[in-house]
């Protein structure tokens, strides 16, 4: 009986023992997803982002929108360098969609959207439930691209000049 007793005892004394951690030791969780409207490729052009959280620190990334030629579209991912609940996030970006556009006034059959991958960094900046996203991404354009503009140059269309970087703005709703 006196076996019965201290094993039972013991039995009831394992929850006891497993709730004493440190928080230190506490696995970090994972955030909610998130939804914001902004510009840039990671929305699309102008449209739409959503963030869906994979673990504590990644998110998958998609991004909808018009790109002044028609649908943009950009997928990828995010991995976040503070903590879920830090208030300024830095982030580290790769996508794969729509990186460029050419379009030429008073000629739509020359206008075309171009697709590659696409490098950045992100800040966001949380309040108690949504948040501010500004970015840096540097789009690696195809051959085809320059190839075009080379081209269309050559027959006289004036282009204005072509930044390496994409700047990328948003307001997200959710991400607590």
């Amino acid at each position: 009986m006196k076996t019965t007793v201290a094993l039972l005892l013991f039995l009831l004394s394992i929850p006891t023992f497993a709730q004493d951690v440190d928080a230190d030791d506490m696995p970090e969780a994972v955030p909610n997803g998130s939804i914001g409207i902004g510009l840039g490729l990671d929305y699309g052009g102008i449209g739409l982002k959503v963030n869906v959280p994979f673990t504590p620190r990644m998110a998958f990334l998609f991004g909808g929108g018009y790109n002044l030629n028609g649908i943009g579209l950009n997928g990828g991912f995010a991995i976040h360098l503070a903590p879920p609940d830090a208030k300024v996030q830095p982030a580290l970006i790769g996508l794969y969609g729509y990186n460029a556009v050419i379009i030429v006034e008073g000629s739509s059959t020359f206008n075309k959207t171009y697709y590659g991958p696409s490098f950045g960094f992100a800040l966001e900046f949380h309040g108690k439930k949504n948040f501010f996203n500004a970015g840096l991404l540097i789009p690696i354009r195809p051959a085809s691209f320059n190839d075009d503009m080379d081209r269309l140059k050559s027959n006289g269309v004036h282009f204005g000049s072509v930044s390496p970087v994409a700047i990328s703005l948003g307001y997200h709703f959710g991400g607590r």
